[in-house]
């Protein structure tokens, strides 16, 4: 697909599937994309959408899309990068600040990452230490692999985070563990997410530890064990408060639709 200076209305289309255009059109002019040449962010460069296409990107489920994907996000922190469609197998992609990505119709799928915890999740957040801000992902698909075990989502110490219209799925994988893990985080918004294929004990859906001013909303999630966890874990260094989940519909094969706990050993517990 040839890069087009600035948006239209074509290009706005393919950003979320299950989010709408007006959903997407109103991400834009919060901070999502805009023409080039407006306003301050001008100043900064080009500004209109990158496509994954332009820059080696292949999409066509064989070739490993790893390396050309972290190259475009790593160099265009700021920017819209816009996948449209196709199936890119990934080991795993690092999301820096700024990062804004439309999925469109695409499918993430895990591979060769057999890695488990936080640390090999399929898309997370770069840094987990000191954490990252302002990220976005709108529609698409990320599934696990045949030939890959682990998380699929993640962000943790992550601020001003929103993830809209995507859905995750088990593929297939012999064990996902948790699918959506929120840690330490703060401002994130959900919505529109359908996550299933759980099937086993330890396969928990939405995993959301000691983070604040969380809102869940219209989602469907279908899991193996807690379909949605609310929790405080050990040495957690923020209480976890401010969680709010609307009209989802939530299902268990073995576990709890949803858990809220806090281990006796933590005392900074939880606040709603």
């Amino acid at each position: 697909m040839p890069h087009h200076p600035g948006w239209r209305r074509r290009d706005l289309l393919p950003l979320g599937t299950g989010v709408g255009v007006a959903g997407v059109l109103t991400a834009a002019e919060d901070g999502l994309g805009g023409p080039a040449g407006s306003g301050a962010a001008s100043e900064r460069g080009p500004q209109g959408p990158v496509f994954v296409g332009d820059h080696g990107a292949r999409g066509d489920g064989v070739t490993d899309d790893t390396a050309a994907l972290q190259a475009v996000i790593d160099d265009h922190a700021g920017r819209v990068i816009v996948f449209g469609g196709g199936t890119h197998l990934v080991s795993r992609l690092l999301l820096p600040s700024g990062s804004r990505l439309g999925l469109g119709t695409a499918v993430l799928r895990r591979t060769a990452n057999t890695h488990s915890a936080a640390g090999g999740t399929t898309l997370r957040n770069a840094d987990l230490e000191t954490g990252n801000e302002d990220i976005t992902v709108l529609g698409g698909a990320i599934e696990d692999g045949a030939d890959a075990t682990g998380r699929l989502l993640g962000f943790v110490n992550a601020r001003r985070v929103d993830v809209r219209g995507t859905a995750l799925r088990k593929g297939d994988s012999a064990f996902v563990d948790w699918m959506f893990l929120l840690e330490g985080c703060e401002d994130v918004h959900v919505s529109d997410v359908r996550i299933t294929g759980g099937t086993e004990v330890g396969e928990d859906d939405l995993h959301i530890k000691a983070s604040s001013r969380v809102t869940v909303a219209n989602c469907t999630i279908e899991s193996g064990d807690d379909a949605l966890a609310i929790v405080q874990e050990y040495q957690q260094r923020q209480a976890i408060c401010d969680i709010a989940v609307t009209n989802c519909v939530l299902s268990s094969r073995g576990a709890h639709m949803v858990r809220v706990s806090v281990v006796p050993q933590e005392s900074r517990g939880t606040r709603t």
